[in-house]
């Protein structure tokens, strides 16, 4: 009787001991856990501050962009398609003349 005793004793420490490993599993998972939930989050902060940053990009862009081609619109006007001509024609000019040299 005593030796079953003992032996459902030793059974009972095994489970405890059994126990006592899952319980420091179960701790060192949470921990785990706790440091995953902490860099996804921080992962999230830095996307979301990387989209905040691109989207300034795109508006600084469309905006550069729209100077632009209001530069373009400008430079199309009749005097300065002019002042192009002109300069174009000064330019053939020195050409010719560094020829005929």
């Amino acid at each position: 009787m005593e030796k079953k005793i003992e032996k459902l004793e030793q059974k009972i420490d095994g489970i405890g001991k059994s126990l006592d490993k899952t319980k420091l599993d179960v701790e060192a998972l949470k921990k785990e856990v706790t440091e995953v939930r902490a860099i996804s989050t921080s992962a999230y902060h830095g996307y979301s501050a990387l989209a905040e940053r691109i989207e300034a990009i795109k508006e600084k862009q469309s905006s550069f962009e729209s100077k632009i081609d209001n530069v373009l619109n400008k430079l199309n006007t009749l005097p300065f398609k002019i002042f192009a001509i002109i300069i174009s024609m000064f330019a053939l000019m020195l050409t010719v003349f560094k020829f005929i040299k």
